[in-house]
């Protein structure tokens, strides 16, 4: 028994060898390398991304109605370089039209309405707000559609399918209009019923 005693002690406490030693130093730096790469995994991770909010649709509707104010304007400021428009101005002559109080009052009652619908698609309630856009928006479509083609200028074209692009972005995000569930209150007498105060769209 004592014998068996010291062969096993020997055995079970004999060094390693070089090559038994080698193997687990290079597994102990494999598992170290290991660590460090989900560590710095994990670190990429959690690492900062750039914000991005939910942009509500009466601000979108309100930024493509100024871009599209913006355009108005531009395409009539470039238009002045062309040959024979100022002369034209100056007899009383704009696109073949006698220029009149009557003209003049048209075109800045035309001009008005994009220009309201930017303070409108930001204060009319979510109803009003998508019918207003979609009617106004479909009708300087075909405005422009109808303006465009009697043009000659390129710039004129050009400037016209930017804003029926534009306009039709508008019919489109009204049309689209997200819908949120209807909220039900109920009244504080216990005879009332429930009653919904969501509007139908």
């Amino acid at each position: 028994m004592a014998q068996f005693a010291r062969t096993y002690s020997t055995c079970h406490n004999r060094r390693e060898s070089p090559g038994e030693t080698k193997v687990k130093q290079n597994q102990t730096k494999e598992g170290g390398i290991w660590k460090r790469k989900n560590l710095k995994d994990n670190v990429r991770r959690s690492g900062t991304v750039l914000e991005e909010l939910r942009v509500p649709t009466q601000v979108k509707l309100a930024g493509l109605w100024a871009t599209v104010m913006f355009m108005y304007i531009y395409v009539d400021i470039i238009g002045f370089f062309q040959p024979g428009l100022i002369e034209d101005l100056l007899v009383g002559k704009a696109g073949g039209f006698d220029i009149t109080q009557t003209w003049l009052l048209s075109a800045l009652m035309l001009m008005t309405i994009p220009a309201l619908m930017v303070l409108l698609s930001l204060a009319l309630p979510a109803k009003a707000n998508r019918y207003a856009n979609i009617s106004l928006g479909a009708i300087h479509i075909f405005i422009a559609i109808g303006t465009a083609a009697g043009a000659v200028g390129a710039y004129y074209i050009f400037g016209s399918v930017v804003e029926i692009i534009l306009l039709s972005l508008v019919v489109w995000i009204a049309w689209t209009w997200p819908k949120v569930p209807c909220t039900v209150h109920s009244g504080t007498d216990m005879m009332d019923t429930a009653t919904n105060v969501c509007e139908i769209a």
